[in-house]
């Protein structure tokens, strides 16, 4: 709890940064706090023989100093600097005291970031819901799903990464009214995404069930998990980044909204709603024709997402190709 406005703060400074075109400064300060991190929570664990604040007490103390260091970098010219060298532009908040509020423009903000608080709280919440499905099946379930969700977030790195440059790079088109750079640029960052995801997952799903063996579980939670990876990797490749990548264009051009709608919508309707189906019919009735055990249970709330991400697909593809978007901006 006491780690929260750090992080708020540390999120806000660099997201500073990587619209100022200046993401290496943020990318070096996210290395030295994982790091710190790391290492804290290696000490006291393991030297102090702290338990669970030797976790927390090392991510508050990490998430808050780099927090104070980007705010100081903020602060002060130097080495605030965009890095197109024809550009010597900087974002400093100096003399943010002595600025009043200007309701037009947080007007504009709310606008964006309201339907993005309330499209992530509803997400987390559904998150939560699709856990009890899991639940249901066992232990084994719960390990499994635990084991897939640690190697899935792995998997997405890059369509992540490329996700969060497509926000600073489309909306810097559209603030400065160039609707065919956009278009481009959408184009050519999907395209990296895909081929950055196909680099690290084809030699990663040819080693998981290796790396899976590390984790101490048993031989059909293995399994299990797995499948879970597996399916979470190679049907990834061909529709995460569409799913999650895409729709980043939307809210660049302030089309936050309708990417709130279709996305909460989608995970509700059909992620939290299949699971249960799922769980209700044991996977359409597959985990008793092949006698599969329990573990294999998880996989319910792993299919009912694929299917969220294909619908998430047909709307915002129907989006992009309708060019509405191009006609918003922020500012």
């Amino acid at each position: 709890m006491y780690a929260i406005p750090g992080i708020a703060l540390y999120n806000a400074a660099a997201a500073l940064f990587r619209s100022n075109g200046n993401s290496r400064i943020s990318m070096n300060i996210a290395v030295l706090v994982n790091l710190l991190n790391i290492g804290g929570n290696d000490l006291l664990i393991y030297g102090f023989n702290f338990y669970v604040e030797g976790v927390a007490w090392p991510t508050f103390i990490s998430r808050t100093l780099a927090a104070i260091v980007l705010l100081l970098l903020l602060y002060y010219e130097k080495g605030n600097r965009g890095e197109e060298k024809e550009k010597s532009y900087f974002i400093s908040i100096k003399g943010i005291s002595k600025t009043r509020p200007d309701s037009k423009f947080i007007g504009k903000i709310l606008k964006i970031g309201v339907p993005n608080m309330l499209e992530n709280s509803s997400f987390q919440f559904g998150k939560v819901l699709v856990l009890n499905v899991v639940t249901l099946f066992g232990t084994g379930a719960i390990a499994a799903n635990a084991a897939g969700n640690t190697l899935a977030g792995v998997e997405v790195i890059p369509g992540s990464a490329l996700g969060m440059c497509m926000l600073t790079v489309i909306g810097q088109c559209l603030g400065a009214g160039r609707k065919d750079q956009a278009i481009y640029y959408t184009k050519k960052l999907m395209i990296w995404a895909y081929l950055g995801f196909a680099a690290i997952n084809i030699p990663f799903l040819l080693s998981s069930h290796w790396i899976l063996s590390f984790l101490g579980l048993g031989e059909d939670t293995i399994n299990a998990a797995w499948l879970i990876v597996l399916t979470h990797g190679i049907l990834g490749m061909l529709f995460w980044c569409m799913s999650f990548c895409l729709p980043n264009a939307l809210r660049a051009a302030g089309d936050a909204t309708y990417t709130m709608i279709v996305s909460t919508a989608s995970m509700w309707i059909i992620r939290v709603g299949l699971s249960f189906v799922f769980q209700k019919t044991r996977l359409l009735g597959l985990m008793d024709y092949f006698n599969l055990p329990e573990c294999y249970g998880a996989l319910c709330v792993w299919f009912s997402m694929i299917c969220d991400w294909l619908v998430r697909i047909m709307f915002f593809g129907a989006r992009i190709f309708s060019g509405k978007w191009l006609n918003k901006k922020v500012i």
